[in-house]
């Protein structure tokens, strides 16, 4: 059965609070190799706890992209601080916490079906279902784990294998965000309309709108559970997190150690201010170089990392 949200989740969701946050990281976190030493001096002193420890992506002295190695714990963190924050709100509804996909759907699905599936669109393929079967093979056996730090896991999954999900599963036509403000330094004073933070706006393309999205939160517990897998393989009892970034927020970086079942609440420790949210946002919008795509990889043909690297 196709897992959804119950809509007063849903709902908080929605909120701008909450979907500028998600926008924001993404964007932050995977723009930072392109912004100037201006521009990120300018984060520096206006948005200090927005400063990336470790950014997504860095260059070569060629000046080519390549995906930094050691940008993995982030990702890893900050998607288990929301999935334990809608697990929370969940268990106030007496409502089962959220089980990721035990593995990735099949094109034959019958709950998960591949929007616009099309053999002729690799995204959409099922010979793209099959590369991404033998990757989650691959995170299944210990071995492979074994030794590898939790860093580079993320990055594999991030890069290999999550942004390709978010695509996979993303309506065939982002008509929902066709509309949506562009990143764009010429227009200065820019404005996101209302419209698009309605709940029905959960298109999985984009960061404002895919955590609304409920096979979003299935996703990202599969994501999670690689987690305990590499914890497993490596004998540990916990994990010790060395890159907590998330923003503004009280736990943007440092070391934290926390059990599988942690209560940091995401949505609901009073650094979400809409107002400090937009100011980012207008910051952002000022730079040449801001994206928030989830293909940007594919779109840029940077070399994705290999689990054997």
């Amino acid at each position: 059965m196709r897992y959804i949200l119950p809509e007063i989740v849903k709902n908080k969701l929605a909120e701008r609070s909450v979907r500028l946050h998600h926008l924001l990281w993404h964007t932050i976190r995977n723009s930072w190799h392109n912004f100037t030493e201006e521009e990120q001096e300018t984060f520096r002193h206006h948005h200090p706890n927005w400063v990336p420890l470790r950014p997504r992506f860095v260059r070569n002295p060629s000046g080519a992209e390549r995906i930094n190695p050691e940008a993995g714990e982030a990702f890893f963190y900050m998607h288990r601080k929301m999935l334990s924050s809608v697990n929370a709100q969940l268990a106030e509804l007496n409502e089962p916490a959220i089980i990721g996909w035990q593995n990735i759907p099949g094109p034959n699905d019958a709950d998960y079906p591949v929007p616009g599936r099309n053999n002729s669109i690799w995204i959409k393929s099922d010979a793209l279902y099959y590369e991404l079967r033998e990757k989650e093979e691959r995170l299944r056996n210990p071995e492979r784990l074994r030794g590898k730090p939790l860093a580079f896991i993320g990055v594999y999954v991030e890069s290999s294998i999550h942004d390709l999900l978010h695509m996979r599963w993303a309506a065939e036509s982002p008509a929902q965000m066709g509309e949506f403000p562009q990143f764009d330094p010429a227009n200065i004073n820019p404005t996101i309309d209302t419209v698009f933070d309605s709940p029905q706006i959960d298109w999985l393309g984009h960061p404002y709108s895919s955590h609304v999205n409920s096979d979003f939160w299935k996703l990202h517990a599969w994501c999670d559970q690689i987690v305990e897998l590499w914890r497993e393989a490596n004998n540990l009892h916990s994990v010790t997190w060395t890159d907590t970034w998330v923003g503004n927020s009280p736990h943007s970086g440092g070391t934290h150690h926390l059990s599988t079942h942690h209560e940091h609440d995401h949505f609901h420790h009073g650094h979400h201010s809409e107002h400090e949210l937009i100011k980012v946002f207008k910051t952002l919008n000022s730079f040449k170089e801001s994206h928030a795509e989830f293909d940007y990889v594919l779109k840029k043909k940077i070399p994705l990392p290999e689990l054997d690297d």
